[in-house]
């Protein structure tokens, strides 16, 4: 798979993902291989571009889903629903490394797609 092929395959994947869970009504923040420092993190966000140009924006990333209403962070810690963390620039199918399985509902269209490219 050429490099472009696979950065469109990752985009595809989680692209899905984040439109999935948006349209679920969850808010979503993102942390790039930094951690989880707030200051630096795109947190209860909504806008997709926004999302997904900050997921792409290191080597690999948490994108964690957080609650559609009330604050993002509590105490100096994110609030979360569960996390997807992926890894740029493999395989491409396989961009989601790991999640909390709690998430699998709102991963059914973009373990689709990776499964599709997986073949």
């Amino acid at each position: 798979m050429s490099v472009k092929m696979r950065i469109e395959v990752e985009q595809k994947i989680v692209g899905k993902f984040v439109r999935d869970a948006l349209r679920a009504g969850h808010r979503l923040a993102v942390s790039l291989e930094r951690g989880w420092d707030i200051d630096e993190m795109v947190l209860g966000s909504r806008d997709y571009k926004k999302i997904m140009s900050e997921a792409f924006a290191g080597d690999e990333c948490h994108i964690i889903v957080q609650p559609a209403k009330g604050p993002t962070v509590e105490n100096g810690v994110v609030i979360s629903e569960g996390w997807v963390y992926c890894v740029f620039g493999n395989g491409g199918w396989d961009v989601i490394s790991d999640y909390t399985t709690n998430l699998e509902p709102l991963l059914e269209g973009a373990n689709k797609i990776s499964n599709h490219y997986a073949e």
